[in-house]
Order: C-alpha cells, then structure tokens, then sequence
C-alpha cells in the first residue's frame, strides 16, 4: 500500500539521517502509536505527532542502566513531526507470545528476572524528561493541591457533558475524596516504564532479554507500575494483537503477581496499597473515559469498557481485588 512504501521511506530517512547502514529489507510491524520498522540489527520508531515523544523517549533511555534488557539508543531525531529513535535490535521473543508454550519452572524464572529489573529501573533518579508527559495515563497531579484533583476535575466534566450515569459519577467522587489521602505521598523521584504488559517484555534462551517502549516511562511512586501489569495479567487477550489473543489465558497468569512479590516485596509494601492502586484504577479509566468524544449507551458498552471498569471497582468484583486476596491483602 502507499501508505506502507511512504513509511519505510521514513524509517530508510531517519537510519540515513543518523549515519547508519539502511538494510535491504525493513520490516514493518505492528503500533498503536508509531511507525515502527523492523531491520537486522536495529528497531526504527518514527512519530509524524509534533509532540516530540520520542526524542523525550530516547533521552530518558540515555539515563538507564548499562544492562543487557535495557535498550540501547543507536540514534534520535527531535525534528518536529518527524521524531525518531533507534534502539539496537535485542534477541528473543515478546514475553506474551513465549508465555504459552514454556512451563511453570521457565515462566517463574523469567518473572524473578523481570523483577529484579524492575527493582533496577526504580532505583534511577527521575531525569528532567521524565518529570512529563504529552498525555498522561493517569489522571493525577503531584503539583496539585492534591495528586487526585485531576480525577475530580474530569468528573465534573464529564457530569457537564451529561455522558455517564450521575449516581456513578457521584459514588466516584466520594470514593476519590474519601481515600485520596492515600496518595498525599505521590512523588516524581522513582523512575517508572509506566507501559508494562508483557508485549513490551522479552525473553530468550538467557532469561529476560529486553525492556521496550520507554515511550510512558516518567517520574512516580514505584507502585503506579502496577496498574498497566495487573490490568495486562488479567485481560491479557485485551493487550495483544488478534493472532495472539487466542493463546492466552488469565489463568495461565494467576501466579505472576505472587512471584513478583516475593522477589520485590518493596512494590507491594504501602501501608495503603490497596486504596493506592484502586485510586491508581480510577486515574487510568477516567483518563481513558475524558478522551473519547463520544461515550456509548450502556447497553453498547462491552465489559472493558472504562465505565464498566469503574462500576466492577465500585462494586468489589474487579480483577484488582481478586488478584490482591491472592498476594493475601486485605481488600
């Protein structure tokens, strides 16, 4: 398609801009987000946004430490809508596309792997990059009054817009106000990835081969980190392409968290953790819910969509709680 021949042209622009050898071949593979291109030795993301995301993404990988899962920057461009960077090529494959085909013993390996780098990547002092985003994920604030204001602020705007059922709205904000004292520690210090599902993770025949997508790393507490990883553990189908979603199952996944926890108990050890990541829940979903322009009647909405996310929380029957009574945290 024309389309794909004008990205690789990009990608075959951006290797020659920065003195590098092009390849015959340049692979395109699949983004949400970025153009992203695929060669022998090296990844080629390029965004035609003029928000610079990815410069901002290659200077914070600049800051990281000097190991084998961590990427390696051959090259980055800030030209406005036309940024780029260049990470090297690391071996393996995407954790959630390994996942099915290894066993328990390989899977726990891996995951004590993931989280002894995950203690690494925590222990960097935030560099000035990462103190901001374009778009934020969570809806919170650590310059505010409170980090939680944000969340307030889009739920009185989306009771102007009369776009969700008031008494949910109602019943958020007073779980927010009640509980949002929980975070009157929220911090930039600790450097986060802030994307973790297991597609941005890889592994090959060593262990834990690469961290990708640096594209939502920033400065925040430590624990934030498990908002996108529990969300992906529990809805894996969700965060994969269509080819993949049918090999795996939130089941497979139960144990994950466990072993997490016994490897990094730090990331668990609020004394509030689970208000934390409750809070943590309503900042994604609000987040989510004030950028779409048109919000679905109920009976159109499916089961992860974001109002129906927060009504499950409301409720006590969302996956948060079901995998924090396995950590056995009072819930």
């Amino acid at each position: 398609m024309p389309q794909d021949r004008i990205a690789e042209t990009r990608a075959r622009r951006a290797l020659q801009g920065i003195g590098l050898e092009v390849p015959a071949v340049l692979k395109r593979a699949n983004s949400t987000r970025n153009e992203v291109h695929i060669g022998p030795r090296e990844v080629v993301r390029v965004n035609c946004r003029p928000d610079q995301r990815l410069r901002r993404e290659a200077l914070v990988c600049q800051t990281l430490p000097a190991e084998r899962y961590m990427p390696r920057v051959l090259g980055f461009s800030g030209e406005t809508g036309f940024d780029f960077v260049v990470i090297e090529r690391k071996p393996g494959m995407a954790l959630s596309r390994v996942w099915p085909t290894i066993d328990e013993a390989r899977r726990k390996s891996l995951i004590v792997d993931f989280a002894k780098a995950l203690k690494k990547l925590h222990a960097v002092p935030t560099p000035p990059e990462a103190t901001s985003l374009v778009e934020n994920t969570h809806l919170l604030d650590p310059k505010a009054v409170t980090p939680v204001v944000p969340i307030l602020m889009a739920i009185d705007g989306l009771a102007a817009r009369n776009a969700v059922d008031r008494l949910l709205l109602d019943d958020l904000a007073a779980m927010v106000n009640d509980h949002g004292d929980a975070l009157e520690d929220y911090h930039q210090r600790t450097l986060i990835h802030g994307d973790l599902s297991f597609e941005n993770v890889m592994a090959d025949v060593n262990g834990l081969s690469a961290l990708l997508d640096f594209e939502w790393c920033r400065g925040a507490p430590a624990d934030l980190e498990l908002d996108v990883l529990l969300r992906f553990l529990r809805y894996p189908e969700a965060h994969v392409p269509d080819d993949v979603a049918h090999t795996l199952r939130a089941k497979d996944f139960e144990d994950v968290p466990t072993w997490i926890a016994q490897e990094y108990p730090e990331l668990f050890s609020h004394p509030r953790i689970v208000e934390r990541l409750a809070l943590y829940s309503v900042a994604f979903d609000m987040a989510e819910l004030s950028r779409m322009a048109t919000i679905s009647t109920d009976r159109n909405m499916g089961p992860l969509h974001p109002v129906k996310r927060l009504q499950a929380l409301l409720n006590g029957v969302s996956p948060l709680r079901e995998q924090l009574k396995r950590l056995a945290l009072q819930v």
